[in-house]
């Protein structure tokens, strides 16, 4: 998934399709055991390259990702943590997120004045 996201185009019409919230399921589901994280990572990866699209940005706040997002970058896998990072960065992009993520407890609250 991560390679379909490559170009900005591929990027805008996987958000329009609805790609973005399997993506946050499978980022939020408890598959470690199973895989020892590699699914988690790449979809975090795909994100990552997803939410370089304003419009992906978008509907991964609106989707809920931001909270769990957060969660992730506290991984103990040190790639998914990287990944989920990147997202929070890139979301961090679009100006209605940036208020989001100053208005919610634990994203960004050490910008708040």
């Amino acid at each position: 998934v991560k390679s379909i996201c490559v170009s900005s185009w591929s990027r805008t019409k996987f958000a329009e399709s609805g790609g973005i919230k399997p993506l946050l399921k499978v980022c939020d589901g408890d598959i470690d055991e199973i895989d020892g994280g590699e699914l988690k990572r790449e979809a975090c990866a795909a994100l990552r390259n997803a939410s370089l699209s304003s419009k992906s940005r978008v509907v991964m706040v609106k989707d809920g990702g931001l909270g769990l997002l957060s969660v992730i970058c506290r991984s103990s896998d040190n790639d998914t943590a990287y990944h989920a990072c990147g997202v929070l960065a890139n979301l961090a992009e679009t100006p209605s997120n940036r208020e989001i993520m100053l208005r919610r407890e634990g994203i960004l609250q050490h910008l708040k004045v």
